[in-house]
């Protein structure tokens, strides 16, 4: 398991910190995961979720 963080994540899918939040973060089942009081996010999760997710998405690697 490979957690980043909030601005990591929108690096690993190639867009902006806001358009993550906009587009992906708040969609519903997207795979958070708390430390303490900051939001991580698994790699591998999140990859699934886009699997299941999205129609013509090329991946986050």
């Amino acid at each position: 398991m490979q957690l980043v963080t909030r601005a990591k994540m929108a690096q690993e899918l190639k867009v902006s910190v806001n358009t993550f939040d906009k587009h992906y973060r708040y969609k519903k089942g997207f795979p958070t995961i708390m430390q303490g009081s900051r939001e991580k996010y698994d790699l591998d999760k999140v990859q699934r979720w886009l699997d299941v997710n999205s129609l013509n998405y090329g991946g986050i690697r």
